[in-house]
């Protein structure tokens, strides 16, 4: 999909920003949050998802493997 970005605007940052909360869920938090502390959770927990999945997406780009391999 990346490949087309100069058609369909979907660079690696907006793809892992779009399937970033899909495809990272974070754990089940114990306890009772207010609607507050849950939206402010999400919030933190969608930037992370993203990031970590943006990261993931580069190195297959660079044709990295997306493991690491040990020496």
């Amino acid at each position: 999909v990346h490949l087309a970005e100069h058609q369909n605007k979907m660079s690696l940052h907006n793809l892992a920003t779009v399937f970033g909360p899909t495809v990272i869920r974070p754990a089940v938090k114990a306890g009772n949050p207010s609607p507050a502390e849950q939206l402010a959770a999400g919030t933190v927990d969608v930037m992370a998802q993203a990031g970590i999945l943006h990261f993931f997406l580069q190195r297959r780009a660079k044709g990295e493997p997306i493991q690491g391999v040990n020496q």
